[in-house]
């Protein structure tokens, strides 16, 4: 219950962290401040290692 209560809350609040702290666009905000790509395929690969 608790994993399934954490992966909801992430869910429902992520959109609005990202607006809070990256202007609504976290992509964008990373090729902005750290000139990086955003490629959900490394995401995959890392969550796998």
């Amino acid at each position: 219950p608790v994993l399934a209560i954490a992966v909801a809350a992430a869910v429902v609040l992520g959109p609005l962290f990202e607006q809070i702290f990256f202007d609504g666009n976290f992509q964008q905000w990373l090729f902005q401040e750290a000139g990086q790509r955003y490629d959900q395929r490394n995401n995959i690969v890392i969550a796998f290692a």
